[in-house]
């Protein structure tokens, strides 16, 4: 019986070993979130499930100690986005094109930040 799962752990590591590789890919290939007009949103790595964090206007995002929050009706909601999960550049032009939107109201769904390599 010992010989039997030793052995099966052998196998277990040919089984865990690819899907680590294959999320670590997924995760430094797509885009960890995108800025729209009115909306912050992140995808998951795998499938379709995306989410939305909605804003009426660019002056409700507020941006401290490297986390976004959105002020809606007085009240702060955090968005779950990190500055330290984007890569440094990435997150500059995302707080570029914040206040970008803050002083014009034309912009197009772009992403912004990839995830970070370490």
């Amino acid at each position: 019986m010992l010989t039997f799962m030793m052995g099966s752990q052998h196998y277990f590591g040919f089984i865990v070993a690819p899907i680590c590789i294959l999320m670590g890919i997924l995760y430094l290939t797509i885009p960890y979130f995108s800025l729209e007009k009115q909306a912050i949103e992140t995808k998951a790595l795998i499938g379709p499930v995306t989410r939305k964090w909605e804003f009426s206007s660019p002056d409700d995002l507020i941006c401290e100690d490297g986390k976004i929050f959105i002020n809606t009706d007085g009240k702060r909601k955090k968005v779950g986005i990190s500055r330290w999960l984007a890569e440094q550049q990435d997150w500059n032009a995302f707080l570029q094109a914040i206040e970008q939107m803050k002083k014009s109201e034309g912009l197009e769904k772009q992403p912004y930040a990839q995830r970070s390599v370490g």
